[in-house]
């Protein structure tokens, strides 16, 4: 198990883009790449910026469950996670969180924006050849 988080967090630490899902009314998942905020991450919060207006964000209002993927090319592993999205409000951020948008978040220039804090309930990391998991609410 420890060695599972271990890799997952590596994975996390080097990720620049993830495949998130949500569920939409219907049942079927959506899904969507999206860069994660700069601040710290952790199997306990990972944030990204988006607006209100995404499909993401409503279908929050359906169900918070949720998965996000990414890909390491390099050595062709993956890390899978499932939790929970919250939509937090940006006060509850560091100071100046906005500058921590990379050149893309920037040019997105929302009006309106959703700050999303990623929960991991469980992990499943793929590499070489292997799959191991981790439920994290043990």
């Amino acid at each position: 198990m420890l060695e599972t988080i271990k890799r997952a967090e590596h994975m996390l630490d080097h990720a620049s883009v993830f495949q998130v899902a949500t569920i939409d009314t219907l049942g079927f998942p959506n899904i969507v790449a999206l860069t994660p905020l700069s601040l710290d991450r952790s199997l306990d919060n990972i944030f990204f910026y988006t607006t209100h207006s995404s499909s993401t964000v409503k279908n929050l209002a359906n169900s918070t469950n949720a998965a996000i993927y990414c890909f390491a090319e390099e050595n062709h592993s993956s890390l899978m996670l499932k939790g929970r999205f919250l939509i937090v409000s940006p006060t509850t951020l560091p100071d100046q969180w906005q500058k921590t948008l990379n050149q893309f978040q920037q040019s997105l220039n929302y009006e309106d924006p959703a700050i999303l804090r990623f929960t991991s309930l469980a992990v499943k990391v793929r590499e070489a050849g292997e799959i191991t998991y981790s439920d994290l609410q043990e």
